[in-house]
């Protein structure tokens, strides 16, 4: 609903959509989606990038656990 507000206050919903020029109120929306979406994908690949730090490090591990002549260590 907060999303349509823009529109109503500026008349923009009085019409049907296709028979209207563009609104103020569209844009704003689009760009505080916009500003949304980046956030998340910021926080994303902070995520990806943890992960991949910790996948490194048992990838690492597991490795230096296994030596070919010995097979699993126990």
């Amino acid at each position: 609903m907060d999303d349509l507000r823009p529109y109503i206050a500026h008349g923009c919903l009085e019409r049907p959509l296709v028979d209207v020029d563009r609104c103020a109120g569209e844009l704003d929306t689009a760009q505080r989606r916009l500003a949304l979406i980046d956030e998340r994908i910021a926080r994303l690949r902070e995520l990806r990038d943890r992960l991949a730090r910790h996948s490194d490090g048992v990838a690492a591990a597991v490795t230096e656990s296994v030596r070919p002549e010995d097979g699993p260590r126990s």
